[in-house]
């Protein structure tokens, strides 16, 4: 079943009820399977805090749904995005749930699909102190991720669980400083579900892509590129949550806005084909806040509409 933007209510308290039940356990079964470096004693420890916090990040998040254009595009996008270190006033909300519409990435046995952010001042399972910056849970889509097994003839009993779960499976987590330095703000949380840079730098590695997408997605849906609407909870969606006394949150939808072609050059010749001027990021000056940030100037079609289209390239489907 395609995810809706009026599902992420009942998305968020499911996964919300999964953590208060299950997630000690979790943490716990993840440390033990990709953080064998942490001592076990001291997750054990942090195990208890840390699904209640991955908890209250929950609760109180602000719902986000991404749309597949914009999650395409910033996956594009965040390949080219320039180092910059993320500040608070970067967040599109303090604490936040960002689902995206189809997996913004994909590794040798995940595939996540959202991300719950908080400010965090902490530390970590792993013995760090993240000072002043920000704890992200990334989740998968259970249900795509269960297709994906049962195509791959994964065990039964594996794809059954993942279809009668939360329909966002918890999948680790990351913490990130707010830091001076660019290529050192991405750090492995309790539990590190991604393949590190052979270097072992963290920020080169899977953890950096997924970072910079999402980076990306929130440098995004703060420019003019990006339609920002808040999506209307239908009758069937309004009656489930009232079922099980959980208020209707509103869903902020980030798409994409569409472009306009031109004709006629600005020296005056007419076109008689299209093409596709190429996205690329910018640095801009933030006079009020003294710091430069990226800014993507979107890809765009030149030429008359209708006319044929030169070079053959994908051009991103924008919507209103």
């Amino acid at each position: 079943m395609s995810a809706r933007p009026v599902d992420l209510p009942m998305f968020r308290r499911e996964a919300r009820l999964w953590m208060e039940a299950e997630g000690e356990h979790s943490y716990l079964g993840l440390v033990a399977a990709f953080r064998r470096d942490v001592d076990q004693r001291l997750a054990a420890r942090a195990a208890p805090i840390a699904a209640r916090h991955a908890t209250r990040r929950l609760a109180d998040a602000e719902l986000f749904f991404v749309t597949k254009e914009m999650t395409e595009l910033s996956i594009a996008a965040s390949a080219s995005l320039p180092p910059f270190s993320l500040l608070p006033e970067d967040l599109p909300t303090p604490t936040g749930l960002i689902f995206f519409e189809t997996p913004f990435f994909r590794g040798a046995s995940t595939a996540l699909s959202a991300a719950v952010w908080s400010r965090w001042d902490g530390p970590t399972a792993s013995g760090e102190y993240v000072r002043d910056g920000i704890w992200v849970d990334w989740y998968t889509d259970a249900q795509r991720v269960a297709g994906d097994w049962e195509r791959a003839g994964e065990d039964p009993e594996m794809v059954r669980l993942a279809r009668t779960g939360p329909r966002l499976g918890y999948s680790g987590d990351t913490t990130v400083s707010f830091s001076a330095d660019p290529a050192a703000v991405a750090r492995y949380g309790m539990v590190m579900p991604f393949t590190p840079d052979p270097d072992g730098d963290p920020a080169r590695g899977e953890l950096g892509r997924c970072m910079a997408t999402l980076k990306t997605a929130w440098l995004l849906m703060m420019q003019p590129i990006s339609s920002v609407v808040e999506a209307t909870l239908d009758r069937p969606s309004r009656r489930r949550l009232q079922r099980v006394d959980e208020p209707p949150a509103p869903v902020r939808v980030i798409s994409l806005r569409r472009t306009t072609s031109t004709a006629t050059g600005s020296d005056g010749r007419d076109y008689h084909h299209q093409w596709i001027v190429r996205g690329h990021w910018r640095q801009q000056w933030y006079p009020a806040r003294q710091v430069h940030r990226p800014v993507w100037i979107a890809p765009h079609v030149k030429g008359p509409e209708g006319a044929p289209m030169l070079g053959g390239e994908k051009v991103y489907a924008w919507q209103r």
